[in-house]
């Protein structure tokens, strides 16, 4: 495939948490760099998003705050211009303002607004009108947020696209086999035969991994001791790694009321996630009402079956006849301990969905052709 033209992005990420909406823009520098792009970050200064970018060794300015922001607005507009910057993408609606700024001070700059949540709250005020109306495009991550959207936006159908994210399938793929997955499940303390279920991602209420627990206390007593498993929710336990400590709270006390104590493990945030997932068996996903769903096709792609709620776009991924995964009743315990027990008893079924949910991912998913599709809005 032809390289695209030499083109010059910035992408804006001021925000303080870390989930699926700060990784995505990080993760679209390696394909831009393919395409022969050169891309420069925006962000907020000591955020995980700058610690990230850094680390990785991207291009990247910082501010204190908005407020900074607009101090430094004459030195970013004569930059912009220098740089030759075609477009400038927004990954936060807080950040819109500036990009209302923008737009009348570098008219010939295409703004382009990834909406990464599932707005349903309206938002077609005279001033969203006005933030809204100077964007060249505003982007869905799935079906199901663009209907939404597309209600509480004051934004024409034709501007609002769907497109879903990628994953860089040269880095999730299954890279531990034989010996080494063995060693990994020894020091996660997986005994031979023993079966691995995984929660991966923040903890919050909407994540809804109380469910997940709850479920699994139905799943123990369902398998009556033939089959062995652990779980493990893997995410940090802190503000500072994304996640919501009241809620953290609360599941370590359910955990610890519950008889899982010695089945469920809190690991905290792991920098090797890639890594974690391979020596699971099975991956859930009970969100309440999940965008997209980062994490699930980064599973699917490491040849893991995936059990998700059956509302938000997980549908949309897994497929609503068990095409590449399983759903689960949203908030129902007992629906999902009984996808975790089809599961359990049958590893055929663990390696089928696991060789569709691959197959998927690489169809529809791939980072690469999400970035050369992304680059046409930029033109």
């Amino acid at each position: 495939m032809s390289k695209i033209t030499k083109k010059t992005l910035v992408h804006v990420c001021m925000s303080y948490g870390w989930g699926g909406l700060e990784q995505y823009p990080l993760t679209l520098a390696k394909p831009f760099s393919t395409q022969g792009v050169e891309v420069f970050y925006w962000a907020f200064e000591n955020t995980q998003f700058a610690k990230r970018a850094t680390e990785q060794g991207l291009n990247l300015q910082v501010f204190s705050s908005r407020w900074d922001f607009i101090k430094q607005l004459k030195k970013i507009v004569t930059w912009v211009k220098k740089k030759q910057v075609t477009a400038i993408h927004f990954h936060k609606s807080t950040d819109l303002r500036l990009a209302l700024l923008l737009s009348y001070l570098l008219p010939q700059v295409r703004l382009i607004f990834t909406e990464h949540m599932d707005v349903k709250r309206n938002k077609k005020s005279v001033y969203h009108r006005l933030l809204y109306g100077r964007l060249d495009n505003v982007i869905a991550i799935s079906d199901h947020t663009r209907t939404n959207n597309l209600r509480a936006l004051p934004v024409a159908p034709e501007k609002l696209v769907r497109l879903y994210s990628g994953i860089d399938l040269t880095r999730f793929y299954p890279s531990l086999l034989g010996d080494e997955r063995e060693a990994l499940r020894a020091d996660l303390g997986l005994s031979l035969g023993t079966l691995a279920f995984a929660l991966p991602g923040r903890i919050t209420e909407d994540k809804r991994q109380i469910i997940f627990v709850k479920a699994l206390e139905l799943l123990k007593k369902k398998l009556a001791g033939k089959q062995p498993f652990k779980a493990f929710i893997v995410g940090g336990l802190t503000a500072y790694e994304g996640s919501d400590e009241p809620a953290v709270k609360k599941l370590q006390q359910l955990i610890a009321n519950s008889t899982l104590v010695d089945e469920v493990v809190l690991t905290g945030y792991r920098s090797d996630m890639h890594q974690v997932l391979q020596a699971m068996d099975v991956v859930c996903i009970p969100s309440r009402e999940e965008p997209f769903g980062l994490v699930v096709i980064e599973a699917m792609a490491l040849g893991l079956p995936v059990v998700g709620s059956s509302t938000g776009a997980l549908p949309e991924i897994l497929g609503t006849q068990g095409e590449y995964g399983l759903l689960a009743e949203t908030d129902n315990p007992a629906a999902f301990a009984e996808q975790f027990y089809a599961l359990a008893i049958n590893p055929e079924l663990r390696k089928a969905l696991g060789v569709a949910g691959l197959k998927r991912v690489e169809e529809t998913f791939d980072l690469q052709k999400h970035a050369i599709e992304l680059l046409k809005f930029y033109e």
